[in-house]
């Protein structure tokens, strides 16, 4: 079971912030608070709520039933749920993946693509797509959402993100709403 989730957060408002604030865990509402005019902090919220929101649907009980922490490396996790997630935001989206296996999920808002980058994390047969494609921007950010996700998976945290993504990991790419690419990662076996 997989089940993806998602949440435009460009126009929220303050009223809506203090609705976030509401359905969010408690910890991260008195963080909001204390930051919001840092920038991603509305993201970071919505990803919050998101996150519960999702659980609730897939374990079919009330938000207020649903509590997520995080592990040392900051990952999110759902106590005493079963279930494995992941959630990603970026410039106005944030998209939550929740799972009964471990999975990995990123989003980014396509853009003009750093490529410079791409000489330095992706591997030859990436740079060799990228090079050849019709639109280099989208597929820079394809491979880039491939890797992140495949990274936030295994654990391995984006300084690997210039690594080997491993045979056993899958990833579905896709568009979401013409402006961004989803990449979602599960493993291909659970042993």
């Amino acid at each position: 079971m997989l089940r993806i989730f998602a949440l435009f957060t460009h126009d929220l408002t303050a009223r809506d912030c203090a609705a976030l604030c509401r359905a969010a865990d408690a910890s991260h509402a008195v963080r909001y608070r204390s930051h919001e005019d840092v920038p991603g902090a509305k993201a970071s919220l919505a990803a919050n709520v998101l996150l519960r929101y999702a659980a609730s649907r897939v374990l079919d009980v009330p938000m207020t039933q649903v509590t997520t922490a995080a592990e040392p490396s900051g990952r999110p996790i759902l106590p005493g749920t079963g279930l494995h997630c992941s959630v990603s935001h970026s410039d106005g989206l944030c998209v939550c993946a929740v799972a009964d296996a471990p999975v990995g999920i990123d989003t980014e808002r396509l853009r003009a693509a750093p490529l410079r980058v791409a000489q330095r994390v992706f591997s030859a047969l990436e740079l060799r797509r990228l090079d050849g494609a019709d639109d280099p921007d989208r597929v820079f950010f394809e491979i880039w959402t491939k890797r992140e996700s495949a990274v936030k998976l295994t654990g391995a945290g984006l300084r690997d993100i210039s690594g080997v993504v491993p045979d056993n990991v899958r990833t579905r790419t896709f568009l979401f709403a013409v402006d961004y690419a989803v990449s979602v990662s599960t493993f291909t076996d659970t042993t």
